[in-house]
């Protein structure tokens, strides 16, 4: 098995910087193959949104390589692993705070993570980013959010790293059955229907459609009015032959 992935962005015209941050890494290893997708996107009410997102990214990144890695070849188990991404998040709440201070304000960020591993998947979840899943079984599809958008009535994010309390990491995971990964931040999601970012899969084992799939989508979301910055990564997990990369 290997992993086909895309990763699009838009800046949108609400803010003169695009506030979201990505970050895709896939590894073949002795075990079998491992990848991580992340999308941050900075709290766009608070200062260097942008700032945030990226100090984030860049951090939990390097906790991929310096603590999962390491944990996934001594066949750490989940508690284990959720443990060590929360010291993480814990101490990138605390840098993001000072910094904040130091700048005369505050910044914060939400983060969606996901990790592909032995055949399983696991997600993280601060704020109201996101990650749906897609499975193709028996001639059946079916699609579903893993995660919600924490957010309360009024609309507020009721979590944010670098802002508040220390966030508590939402976490789903599963065994890795589904056909296709899909990431986004809030404004790629906030006006297109479950249908409508489902027909992202419906590509029927050709990749080279994905690219174009993910930009007609992008083009959705513009024309039905969004404005905020738009980010998207979707995998695919393929049986056989080598990762593939497309970027724009």
């Amino acid at each position: 098995m290997h992993f086909y992935h895309y990763c699009c962005y838009d800046r949108g015209d609400r803010y003169e910087v695009n506030q979201d941050s990505l970050s895709l890494q896939t590894l073949m290893t002795e075990k079998g193959p491992v990848a991580m997708a992340l999308i941050c996107d900075g709290v766009g009410g608070l200062r260097s949104g942008e700032v945030a997102g990226n100090l984030a990214a860049k951090a939990m990144t390097v906790w991929f390589y310096q603590s999962f890695i390491p944990m996934y070849f001594r066949e750490a188990g989940r508690s284990v692993i959720y443990k060590s991404f929360q010291r993480k998040l814990e101490e990138v709440h605390e840098q993001l705070k000072e910094k904040g201070k130091s700048e005369g304000g505050s910044m914060g960020t939400t983060l969606t993570m996901l990790l592909l591993y032995d055949k399983k998947y696991l997600v993280f979840q601060i704020g109201d980013s996101g990650c749906d899943v897609f499975l193709q079984k028996r001639k059946k599809a079916f699609y579903k959010t893993l995660t919600s958008a924490q957010r309360n009535e009024d609309g507020m994010l009721l979590q944010a790293i670098g802002c508040g309390e220390v966030p508590i990491a939402e976490c789903v995971w599963g065994r890795q059955r589904f056909d296709g990964y899909f990431l986004y931040s809030d404004g790629l999601h906030n006006t297109i229907t479950k249908k409508q970012s489902e027909q992202l899969f419906h590509i029927k084992g050709h990749t080279e459609l994905l690219p174009k799939r993910m930009e007609e989508l992008l083009s959705r979301v513009r024309r039905n009015g969004e404005k905020d910055n738009c980010s998207g990564i979707v995998l695919l997990t393929v049986k056989g032959g080598k990762n593939h990369k497309r970027r724009e």
